[in-house]
């Protein structure tokens, strides 16, 4: 019921994907921009190193002697990386902080889009994305940074675990591990989404406070748990295939295209499961059909 409710309430919010699309794309232009420069010293630098060692970079010679280019190629860049770890260092510090600052701006677009859903479940309509951005413009910035710290610090972890995970399993049973990692990885990253599914629904319900809100979550996350972790995982695997598969082929524009549906489903499912909780009735569509949640 929880599923078949939030496809519903999607249907109804679809012009709302062209403005979050807008709004993201412009976010990863700039972010693009900004993770070439910040690696391209580095790629200058392998460049450079591969020159001095009599490479050139001929795609005849690669086709010619494959095995004997790849080597050099890989001996030289191993050899580079060594010797310059500062330069590695700066980089990878220089990532996570284009990271967080990439999911600041693009968790700027939560709290409004939130506020815009809730809306539409309560009263049957819901005003504009902007005006709900300026209206909450504080609660906003202030759950966009704290939001963007906190996952981000998560993430590593999950990735810094799944990626032991593998290296165990890699030296049992080679690449076959690859499944056992991407597993885990989608795994503790849905509970993680589940686990904070309450923070925005409460904010939109009166809690000026965002910590105070972020406290009341845990609470109200544990108890829905069984509904919104399996549909969050769901919908989680489904955009890795669309990111895996048609992200080289389209050049990133369809995994782009996907991402906000994704948002906004994750805005959906969190506000259902708040209302059901609550036992709180709510418009399943444009204001015509209203859902009664059972007690709990």
């Amino acid at each position: 019921m929880h599923f078949k409710h939030s496809m519903s309430i999607f249907s109804t919010h679809l012009t709302l994907l062209y403005k979050v699309l807008l709004f993201i794309f412009v976010v990863f232009i700039i972010a693009s921009a900004i993770f070439v420069s910040i690696f391209n010293p580095l790629v200058q630098g392998v460049k450079e190193a591969l020159v001095l060692e009599g490479y050139k970079f001929s795609v005849r010679e690669i086709l010619d002697k494959p095995v004997e280019s790849l080597t050099q190629i890989r001996k030289t860049v191993s050899d580079f990386l060594s010797a310059h770890p500062n330069l590695i260092l700066s980089r990878v510090m220089f990532l996570i902080l284009l990271v967080v600052f990439t999911r600041f701006f693009i968790s700027l677009s939560y709290v409004p889009v939130t506020k815009v859903i809730y809306d539409k479940m309560t009263a049957g309509y819901s005003g504009g994305l902007f005006s709900r951005l300026v209206d909450s413009l504080l609660q906003t910035m202030g759950y966009a940074f704290f939001s963007s710290l906190i996952n981000t610090a998560l993430d590593i972890g999950i990735f810094t675990l799944s990626l032991y995970v593998f290296s165990l399993f890699y030296k049992v049973i080679s690449v076959a591990a690859l499944p056992i990692g991407v597993t885990l990885a989608l795994t503790l990253y849905s509970l993680r989404i589940s686990l904070f599914s309450q923070w925005l629904p409460l904010i939109c319900d009166g809690n000026k406070n965002i910590f105070k809100a972020l406290v009341l979550n845990f609470k109200k996350a544990a108890k829905c748990l069984k509904y919104h972790f399996p549909m969050t995982l769901t919908v989680t695997i489904l955009y890795l295939g669309v990111l895996t598969t048609t992200a080289i082929s389209t050049f990133g524009l369809l995994p782009i295209m996907a991402f906000p549906m994704y948002i906004i489903l994750i805005c959906i499912f969190n506000l259902v499961s708040y209302f059901n909780l609550n036992n709180r009735k709510y418009y399943t569509d444009n204001g015509v059909s209203v859902y009664t949640p059972k007690e709990q």
